[in-house]
């Protein structure tokens, strides 16, 4: 008999595989910890504009509802992350593609349940200011975006100073079939006999 609990839902067969979620990847580990961080400033910041909108133009309100709502929806996008980083951890170790496919489109959909679930709640409950609390479930992909904008441009400006080759000693011409799409070394557009 299968035991259930509340996150088997994210991870199906929780109690046999307890032991395996626990055991955190450090990258996962290392990943959530920087979008949280980001998730924190990015709140910090929201909160900070919302306050300077609502003292310019006191219709807009800031109480303890848009504090509560933001501190949540952050909390609400981190634990998504997180989800997320372990769904990818129990997908490496799956072996049959099709179905580390069809456990990664589960996985999706119930953390994007789970978000608008929050959402609903943030508009309908009295307690929440809706706007507050969905906004910070923005800021992670931002905050993914920005890091790997910087690791790409820290990583050629490395190569530029170790004088490698950024283009991976490919010959130009495979590179151009590349970025058009078409497979090195092969014409594009006619038929191969």
């Amino acid at each position: 008999m299968k035991e259930y609990s509340f996150l088997s839902g994210f991870m199906p067969g929780l109690s046999a595989e307890w032991r395996f979620f626990m055991k955190i990847q450090k990258a996962v580990k290392d990943e959530t910890i920087k979008v949280a961080a980001g998730e924190a400033i990015g709140v910090a910041v929201m909160l900070l504009v919302w306050l300077i909108i609502h003292l310019l133009a006191p219709a807009v309100p800031f109480d303890y509802k848009v504090v509560l709502a933001a501190v949540l929806g952050g909390i609400v996008a981190v634990g998504n992350f997180l989800l997320l980083g372990l769904s990818v951890q129990r997908l490496a170790a799956i072996e049959d593609s099709d179905a580390g496919k069809r456990y990664f489109k589960s996985t999706y959909r119930k953390r994007m349940l789970l978000q608008i679930l929050w959402g609903v709640l943030a508009f309908a409950l009295p307690c929440f200011n809706g706007i507050a609390g969905v906004i910070p479930l923005l800021f992670p992909t931002f905050i993914i975006r920005t890091a790997g904008v910087k690791d790409a441009v820290s990583g050629m400006l490395k190569k530029e100073k170790t004088g490698e080759a950024s283009d991976g000693g490919k010959p130009k011409k495979d590179i151009a079939d590349e970025a058009a799409g078409g497979t090195p070394g092969v014409i594009s557009g006619g038929s191969e006999e």
